[in-house]
């Protein structure tokens, strides 16, 4: 990565004959690279889906709540994006396959602290941070190893692989997280991956290195620094929304005690601020030293491509609405019907396996069909999906009308998913393959945080409002529990399900007709609550329409070097 482009070239003409030497290894040994490289990805996404459907368990085994786990959740990706560029560039300087390899050390080590954490402070240091330090080290030195490894046709059939095995654990991990959560624990899960981690540190010796010539790059400390800093606070505030308050303080952090509310102020509003003003200086800083012919963290002048732009925002949009969706579908089905990580899995399983279909199903089209009318299209399934799932969720669980809303969402995200890659890859040349995986990467785990937080906060303020509002309008509860109700939640609810809540005010001896009132009352703003959510989705999905407006509009026969740059 960088500003010299000069440098990749001729990185790439000194090197040529090492990589024929490479690509004309034995066939069994050339198509293990590819199984070592794809191993690492598949871990990468099971990880995130084992989570998202272990997550009551999670909360009783340590004692916690929905918002820490969506704080938990959130960071995981948070870090990931805020850091992939930083993992790209170190590969750029150390080399692909160390960075590959130090990855594959910090994910399994993460995943062993995971699978011991016996708070959630553990559990976040390992999942949410380690595990993410791996994974934004693995991600795009995994992009450029296999451009490195495979050449002509070999290199379509390693892309395709590679974007399938992603499909592939979307669609498995469900299942495999919840039965083993189901049948054993959550933990054996991670721990399971601590070992397949070390299994593909001593395979991914046969990997060659992707080629870096003779002046390496240096670190760009600074805007490593201003990038990930801006990335984290910003969606820290909006993750923390839901519990601190937006603008008026609701449960503010504290230290020694004393609530921090600046000018009387909820922090959300000055970390978003504070995030956005990084950000913007992150960008006049890679432009600064980009003028003065430095190393950036990242080549920005790539953004200038208009595809690429469209197709970044695309990735962004796909993995907002996917976040969204794994943090609330989670939620209905274990808090609010009590169904366990199995069941979970496989009511999500319709979804899971249209996505992994669909992507390799229509991954072809990209040479046939314009990529934009096939994302549009995709979209437009997710929005439709989830305008039926907000008619079919209720305190009931009629399966049919459910599986079939979230298949749609699945064939709308595999239809995405079949295009993006491509396009993306496609736009800036096989010479800036890991800073176009470092951009998507960020573009995908920044997507998916922010669908996490949007969506959670949307529900769990929803939630609240909801709540108050029945309560204060039932004329069956007398008027003093309904103005004590209004008083105790102002600072908001938990996600919860409805029997933990009702022993909870039966603990405070509420006589039981009123306990019973309030139970029905939560149970159904837990369903508007969560209705609220899924509209989120459906939105986000027609406003993505709006992104895909530069993608191509013919099939992608031209080579990258003709697209135009506006």
């Amino acid at each position: 990565m960088g500003t010299s482009g000069r440098n990749v070239t001729s990185q790439t003409s000194t090197r040529q004959p090492a990589r024929d030497q490479n690509i004309s290894r034995a066939p069994r040994l050339k198509w293990a690279v590819l199984i070592a490289l794809c191993s690492g990805q598949f871990i990468m996404v099971l990880d995130s889906t084992v989570m998202n459907v272990s997550i009551q368990k999670v909360i009783d085994d340590l004692h916690t709540k929905v918002t820490t786990m969506q704080l938990a959740i959130a960071t995981y990706t948070l870090t990931t994006a805020a850091l992939i560029m930083f993992g790209g560039k170190l590969g750029d300087i150390i080399g692909r396959r160390l960075a590959f390899r130090i990855g594959l050390v910090t994910f399994g080590a993460g995943a062993l602290i995971t699978a011991l954490a016996q708070s959630m402070t553990i559990l976040i240091l390992g999942w949410s941070i380690l595990e993410a330090v791996g994974a934004a080290l693995m991600i795009p030195a995994i992009i450029a190893l296999l451009a490195s490894n495979y050449e002509g046709r070999d290199r379509v059939i390693a892309y395709g692989a590679i974007g399938g095995i992603a499909g592939a654990a979307g669609a498995c991990g469900p299942i495999i997280g919840g039965w083993v959560a189901t049948v054993g624990s959550w933990r054996d899960v991670f721990a399971a991956e601590a070992v397949i981690m070390v299994c593909l540190l001593g395979l991914s010796r046969i990997v060659r290195d992707a080629p870096l010539g003779h002046a390496r790059p240096r670190m760009d400390w600074v805007g490593a620094l201003l990038s990930a800093s801006g990335l984290a606070l910003a969606v820290l505030g909006i993750v923390q929304a839901s519990t601190w308050g937006w603008v008026n303080p609701k449960q503010p952090p504290t230290i020694g005690g004393t609530p921090i509310e600046p000018l009387g102020r909820s922090p959300v509003i000055y970390l978003i601020v504070v995030g956005v003003i990084l950000v913007a200086g992150f960008v006049l800083w890679e432009r600064r030293i980009a003028a003065q012919g430095h190393d950036t963290l990242v080549d920005l002048a790539m953004l200038r491509l208009a595809q690429l732009r469209a197709g970044l925002g695309t990735m962004a949009v796909m993995f907002l609405c996917l976040g969204g969706i794994f943090f609330l579908m989670p939620l209905y089905l274990q808090i609010v019907l009590g169904k366990n990580p199995l069941q979970t899995g496989v009511d999500l399983l319709p979804m899971s396996l249209a996505v992994f279909f669909v992507a390799m199903g229509a991954s072809r089209l990209s040479t046939r069909v314009a990529p934009r009318s096939v994302i549009q299209l995709g979209l437009l399934f997710v929005a439709a999906g989830a305008g039926v799932l907000i008619i079919t969720i209720d305190r009931t669980y009629d399966p049919l009308p459910f599986a079939g809303s979230v298949l749609v969402i699945g064939i709308g995200l595999g239809l995405i998913a079949s295009q993006v890659t491509n396009v993306n890859l496609a736009s800036a040349g096989p010479d800036k393959t890991s800073e176009t995986g470092a951009l998507q990467g960020t573009a995908q785990n920044l997507g998916s945080a922010l669908g996490t937080a949007v969506i959670g906060s949307i529900v769990l303020t929803f939630l609240t409002t909801t709540f108050d509002h029945r309560v204060y309008n039932d004329t069956s509860l007398p008027v003093a529990p309904r103005h004590t109700v209004s008083a105790q939640t102002r600072h908001g609810l938990s996600f919860i399900p409805t029997p933990i809540a009702a022993k909870a005010l039966e603990q405070r001896h509420v006589p039981a007709p009123i306990v019973e009132q309030l139970q029905t009352n939560y149970a159904l703003s837990q369903i508007d609550a969560l209705k609220l959510g899924i509209g989120g989705i459906a939105l986000i999905a027609l406003l993505g329409l709006g992104v895909t407006r530069r993608l191509p509009t013919t099939p992608l026969r031209a080579p990258p070097e003709q697209i135009v740059a506006n």
